[in-house]
């Protein structure tokens, strides 16, 4: 496997680990508000903050030009490359949803617990599937290309934005969030 190929591709599975750590505190908050408890609205907002900012714009379109690579190679994984995208669609318009019920909540607005329950589900459950499909299907077919992949164009290809949590400098809108999962980690 080329070098390129080999950094994209531990990027993109390190995006996940991340990715996972926060639909799990995402998972438990929904699990509170269930069971008629006080969620902690303010991290529920900043990890939706954080999920349509940056997974959204960019894990995403990183993943999206892999792929097209990969099909430039492969056109029959022209069908998983259409699966790719409407996930995304998909994961960004429920993640918007969420957002919005969030902020709504905060905001004052009377809102159903049922129905900000059912919309973090859903959004959970719809990222854990399609990273699950990922990790399964399509991580394993960029190992599989080898040295025909050349990804060394990424830099130039895809968004040049940091982590603004996981990556080398917290953005200081996501200090709450990052403390918070360290506090996750060591509660176990």
């Amino acid at each position: 496997m080329s070098t390129s190929a080999s950094k994209v591709l531990a990027e993109l599975r390190s995006d996940h680990r991340n990715l996972t750590v926060l639909i799990d505190m995402l998972d438990a908050e929904a699990d509170r508000l269930k069971a008629l408890e006080d969620p902690n609205y303010e991290l529920l907002r900043d990890i939706m903050l954080y999920m349509t900012g940056y997974p959204d714009v960019v894990h995403h379109r990183k993943e999206d030009w892999v792929y097209a690579k990969m099909v430039g190679l492969r056109p029959a994984m022209q069908r998983d490359l259409t699966r790719i995208e409407r996930d995304h669609a998909e994961i960004a318009k429920l993640g918007t949803k969420l957002l919005n019920d969030i902020e709504a909540i905060e905001s004052g607005t009377v809102m159903r617990r049922f129905d900000v329950v059912e919309d973090a589900r859903a959004y959970v459950n719809r990222q854990r599937d399609h990273m699950r499909w990922e990790d399964e299907k399509l991580f394993p077919l960029i190992d599989s290309l080898k040295a025909e992949l050349d990804l060394s164009e990424a830099s130039s290809n895809v968004p040049k934005t940091p982590d603004p949590v996981f990556g080398p400098k917290v953005d200081s809108g996501f200090r709450n969030l990052l403390d918070a999962i360290r506090k996750d980690q060591q509660s176990g």
